[in-house]
């Protein structure tokens, strides 16, 4: 007596490619591999709580052999913005930065408009 098994397992509460402050992916069935920035794989319990921030790839076989890979990232660290200071009032043009993401700048009428890195803001 045998089974053919051909179905993949399933890994839930992660999804490939995305980003997350902290997340615990869960899987169906099988061993987890998990690996972290590219180093050496470490075995993972399904539902446990990922928190350092890196770049991950969960690896999950079943016992016929079959494989799901996730790869997802976890940043829990707020960008960095430079050049400004929170409620400052300024007389002349200066040039914000952030390290990372995206940026929006809020105008006197309350509207919000994208804001590049490294811009130069002179309106009044």
């Amino acid at each position: 007596q045998f089974t053919i098994d051909k179905t993949a397992p399933i890994i839930t509460e992660v999804e490939d490619g995305k980003h997350y402050q902290s997340v615990a992916p869960v899987f169906n069935e099988g061993t987890a591999i998990l690996t972290m920035d590219g180093g050496p794989g470490t075995e993972f319990v399904s539902g446990t709580d990922i928190t350092d921030n890196g770049q991950y790839t969960l690896e999950v076989t079943d016992t016929a052999g079959n494989k799901t890979t996730v790869k997802f990232t976890v940043d829990n660290q707020a960008p960095v913005i430079s050049g400004v200071v929170d409620g400052e009032i300024r007389n002349s043009q200066f040039v914000p930065t952030f390290n990372e993401g995206t940026g929006r700048i809020s105008m006197d009428n309350g509207e919000f408009k994208e804001f590049i890195s490294g811009s130069t803001v002179s309106d009044e």
